[in-house]
């Protein structure tokens, strides 16, 4: 853990009182985990916080052997429900089955149980995209794809498909157990334990009109099969390419959503294991030319003026309480750095300066027209901000959304091609407290539910809605700064999303100091990935 004791609280906003040495552009305020989590811990949620249904639920997500969950949920329905079934479950398990643990009860959204572990709804949905079909960290993928079409099914459309399958395996002489007929996902764990094809369940789904739900499932079939075509290559077996590749993840299932489908990174089954760095080989990830990789627009914001045409006077910040725009010292760390690594990597780099915000359109549609082969778009934006927009030089705003759409819909050649917007900018004037926990319940909006509806775009914040994000003068911000180190360390080995997750788990892990408290950050991403993006090797020359 990093305390840092010499920051400003600012929000990207500065009065005359205020030292210059140390900025914020924007703070994150998610919570995590405020306590380890103990066998104890899982003992009195599973006595206290669970139901049954969701017992259920974590068997199939948590267990890696089929045959064992079988058993164990056969014990637990037929015994009207054996005690300490999750405690004997953690008891037997590896060093990280905290995290699987923790990322299965986000799956089937018990943030109280989690809540009570110290974590904060937010930090969840951000650390493990819980709702998203094509992501995840421990838990084994198919399951989770499977567990979250479950979860979109009403009950008439479960029965319907828990009948289609039943004929399937009847026809295979295989029957369902009765007690599994509350229970769609146990009827997947059946099909899983019977060895039968799932390619047969995505063409249910298809026949049934699921078409989004069939093509996440095939998405995981086929990557499970690209794995298991590596079987002889490699000795060790791995259920699971992750998110964060420092983990070993152990042999699942996943699932898939439906009601905020949201299109992330592929995971794999149970089959071999291979290092994420074979497996990006394998993978039906974006095409990247390495002659042609991309474009790279930077565009830093560094000295800040008031726009006198009174014609943007709606566009101008709020400078009611006499709060100027500052300067932003320290963005030229930020810049630099970007532009080395993008250049390393054979990007096009461009570099702009102090734009005013209509300046800031044009030079975004410019860069946008130009490009015809180039294999992906980066945009960088370094500036002060607010919840949804980054401000011109001229302290008028610019709308994020109006950005992204710009991105995705005035090159055709763009089309299908992966895009990503980096936005070093404050969501807010308030740094995030790590003494102040974040509410569950409320009206507070989930961070990636109200991104652009476009495809192929990545957006990563420094900071989650309604906060600041860190800024040193000296060596630059924390989350450009964390950016560039996990680029440096596995930008070809890691896709971009995997990147993404371990930026977030380092900015999470440092603190500053202050009278008011300690403050955190955590940055959000938000995306419409259709496939793992990985960013070409640096060159050597």
């Amino acid at each position: 853990m990093y305390i840092y004791k010499n920051f400003l609280l600012a929000g990207g906003l500065s009065k005359a009182d205020q030292t210059p040495r140390n900025k914020l552009d924007a703070v994150a305020p998610i919570s995590g985990p405020q306590e380890t989590l103990t066998l104890k811990n899982v003992q009195h949620i599973e006595e206290k916080e669970l139901d049954e249904y969701e017992i259920v639920a974590l068997i199939y997500l948590l267990y890696d052997n089929c045959d064992d969950a079988v058993r164990d949920l056969k014990i637990y329905l037929e015994t009207l429900k054996n005690p300490g079934i999750l405690y004997k479950w953690a008891e037997t398990q590896d060093p990280h089955w905290k995290e699987k643990f923790v990322e299965a009860l986000a799956i089937i959204k018990n943030f109280k149980a989690l809540k009570q572990l110290g974590y904060s709804k937010e930090y969840l949905q951000t650390m493990y995209l819980p709702l998203q079909a094509r992501v995840s960290c421990a838990v084994n993928h198919k399951r989770k794809v499977l567990y979250l079409i479950a979860e979109h099914l009403n009950s008439g459309q479960s029965s319907h498909l828990m009948g289609l399958m039943k004929k399937s395996l009847a026809r295979a002489n295989i029957t369902i157990p009765d007690y599994y007929r509350d229970y769609l996902e146990l009827s997947f764990l059946q099909w899983e334990y019977s060895r039968m094809d799932f390619g047969d369940i995505r063409n249910m789904l298809k026949k049934m009109g699921f078409e989004v739900f069939a093509d996440e499932l095939e998405s995981v079939i086929s990557l499970s099969k690209q794995v298991r075509s590596q079987r002889n290559l490699h000795s060790n077996s791995l259920e699971n390419v992750v998110l964060r590749p420092d983990m070993r993840r152990q042999p699942s299932t996943a699932k898939d959503n439906t009601n905020n489908f949201s299109i992330g990174s592929f995971e794999t089954a149970q089959f071999s294991e291979i290092t994420a760095d074979e497996m990006s080989r394998e993978w039906n990830s974006y095409p990247i030319d390495r002659d042609k990789p991309g474009v790279a627009l930077i565009i830093n914001q560094e000295a800040f003026y008031t726009e006198t045409n009174p014609a943007y006077t709606d566009l101008l910040h709020d400078q009611s309480d006499n709060i100027m725009l500052e300067n932003r010292q320290g963005t030229e760390k930020d810049s630099d750095r970007l532009k080395s690594v993008f250049n390393r990597m054979g990007y096009k780099v461009i570099v702009k300066p102090n734009l005013a915000h209509y300046d800031m359109i044009k030079q975004i549609e410019e860069t946008i027209d130009a490009i015809v082969e180039e294999s992906s778009l980066i945009i960088c934006i370094l500036s002060h901000g607010e919840t949804g927009v980054v401000y011109g030089a001229n302290s008028c705003r610019v709308s994020v959304e109006k950005i992204t759409h710009i991105m995705c819909a005035r090159n055709e050649n763009l089309v299908g091609r992966p895009k990503v917007l980096i936005l070093q900018s404050c969501q807010g004037r308030q740094c995030q407290k790590l003494k102040k926990p974040v509410a569950v319940d409320g009206n507070r909006t989930d961070g990636p539910a109200n991104g652009p509806v476009t495809a192929d775009l990545l957006t990563f914040w420094a900071t989650i809605r309604g906060h600041a994000a860190i800024r040193n003068v000296n060596r630059g911000s924390w989350f450009i700064q964390a950016l560039c180190d996990e680029i440096e360390k596995g930008n070809n080995r890691y896709h971009f999303l995997e990147i993404c997750t371990r930026v977030v788990h380092q900015v999470t892990s440092m603190k500053w100091e202050d009278s008011s408290g300690i403050n955190v950050m955590t940055p959000l991403v938000e995306l419409t990935l259709r496939k793992p993006f990985y960013l070409p090797p640096f060159r050597s020359d």
